[in-house]
């Protein structure tokens, strides 16, 4: 591609900072609007971008790089949900028609705060979800009270040790209730046949 020219780009500014219109990058693209810091131009500055790749979101997107914070802080002038509303007024919006989200801490924590938060996985026609935790190390659920329902399969696995611990009462129910240990899957049972098989199959 030939280098890109703009007949009327605007590059104004001092040594503090400057703002440029219509520039072109070192990647042959076009800024429409670039305003950087003059100290630390290189690592702090915001792009809205022109020209790029569409189908990847180059074009038409808006860059915010700093070396320091960024920090946003809205919602003062916002009423507060009254209390028994599940739907409140919205001080603060991400909201994309097509692509992902990303939120990476690569050395650091990301910590989610609110009096509720709720994690929904729903597609648009409501016939796909799924939500992953996957922890390298530890997976905890603290809470007074902790509720797992499954309209149609539960199940918990451990290639180690697996323990259920009631201090005080331990009950468990089933319409149909299958029990079977590692002696099973040698020499068999008098229970059902295909919990044997899963058993000597380390229930995959």
């Amino acid at each position: 591609m030939a280098t890109r020219l703009v007949y009327n780009a605007k590059n104004l500014g001092n040594r503090h900072g400057r703002i440029k219109f219509g520039h072109v990058q070192d990647n042959n693209e076009i800024a429409a609007v670039q305003l950087l810091n003059g100290k630390d131009a290189g690592r702090h500055y915001m792009t809205m971008h022109q020209t790029g790749n569409k189908d990847s979101g180059q074009r038409g997107s808006t860059e915010n790089v700093c070396p320091g914070s960024f920090t946003v802080d809205c919602g003062k002038d916002i009423v507060a949900t009254p209390a028994g509303e599940e739907q409140g007024n919205q001080a603060f919006v991400v909201r994309c028609e097509n692509g992902d989200v990303l939120i990476q801490a690569k050395d650091g924590a990301i910590k989610l705060e609110a009096e509720t938060i709720e994690l929904v996985a729903k597609s648009g026609d409501g016939q796909k979800g799924k939500i992953t935790l996957d922890a390298s190390e530890t997976i905890e659920l603290r809470a007074p009270d902790i509720i797992v329902d499954a309209s149609d399969y539960a199940k918990i696995f451990t290639d180690g040790t697996l323990e259920l611990l009631g201090q005080s009462i331990l009950n468990i129910y089933g319409g149909m209730l299958h029990c079977a240990d590692g002696a099973t899957s040698v020499l068999g049972s008098k229970g059902d046949p295909d919990l044997e098989q899963r058993a000597r199959d380390g229930f995959i």
